[in-house]
């Protein structure tokens, strides 16, 4: 299983492997490390369920709860022109 962090993951390969993460993600906040935020643009518009973080480069990043047999995803989310001439990335 790979390390929980910062990258894309395309699918979890369990619910361990989400589980990690989440808990990863959990303890990035608690630490002070990120900050949830609201979703914006859901996935799917909101066909799933889903958490929308900001780590310490002011970039946001989604995590998409698997739902056999999709297998949910984490990723950057990638800001809109607005976004981007406001600062984030």
């Amino acid at each position: 299983m790979m390390k929980p962090g910062w990258r894309t993951i395309s699918g979890f390969r369990s619910g361990l492997h989400f589980e990690a993460q989440q808990a990863w993600l959990t303890k990035q906040v608690d630490s002070g490390l990120a900050s949830s935020e609201p979703v914006i643009r859901p996935y799917l518009d909101g066909a799933f369920r889903e958490t929308w973080y900001r780590d310490t480069k002011n970039r946001r990043w989604r995590l998409v709860f698997p739902d056999p047999p999709f297998g949910g995803f984490f990723e950057r989310v990638k800001p809109t022109l607005t976004e981007r001439l406001r600062g984030f990335s």
